[in-house]
Formats: C-alpha cells, sequence, structure tokens
C-alpha cells in the first residue's frame, strides 16, 4: 500500500502526480518514485488499516476484473515507461531523520 508514503513534492510533480483513476491511485506514485530514487521501509507498521461498508474496495467496480485490470496496466505502464528512461532524482537538500 502506498497510504504513507512520503514523497518530495518536487518528485511527484515530475512524474505527473496521482493517476485519475478511482482505485490503486496510491500505488501509482509510489511505483513511479521507486523507479528513479532508492527508498527506505519502516521496520514496523505504522497505521492501522480499517475497513468500513463505503469505502472503494467495497464497491462491485472495484472487484470487475476488466477494471482492475486497466487501473493496474495504467500505473505499471506509467512506472516502467520513467524507468526505462533511465533517469535518476536526487533531491536538491536530504532528508534529515
Amino acid at each position: 500500500m502506498g497510504t504513507t508514503t512520503t514523497i518530495y513534492t518536487e518528485l511527484i510533480r515530475a512524474h505527473g502526480g496521482w493517476p485519475a483513476i478511482p482505485a490503486f491511485e496510491d500505488v501509482g506514485p509510489l511505483l513511479t518514485a521507486e523507479a528513479v530514487v532508492d527508498g527506505w521501509m519502516q521496520e514496523k507498521p505504522g497505521e492501522i488499516y480499517r475497513k468500513h461498508p463505503m469505502q472503494s474496495t467495497k464497491h462491485l467496480d472495484y472487484r470487475d476484473e476488466t477494471e482492475k485490470n486497466v487501473r493496474v496496466g495504467l500505473v505499471l505502464s506509467r512506472a516502467d515507461a520513467i524507468r526505462r528512461l533511465g533517469w535518476r532524482w536526487q533531491p536538491r537538500e536530504p532528508v534529515a531523520i
């Protein structure tokens, strides 16, 4: 899940921001950022995933295989295209952790 991803605004803008799709859109910036810069992951979970009846994963469209394939295809093709460019991104100022 890309729900708790932290990405530089400049990098998000450079690769076009969030895709305009109804679901799986949180994974788009995560994969496109991963294509051009190294990252790191927390050792332990940093969120609690709560489910509720109105969330997008409960809608029938979310479970439709054709719709899912289109969403995933859009996100993966964008990340692959950026990766093929061979471009690497570096922040102007490093993050202080």
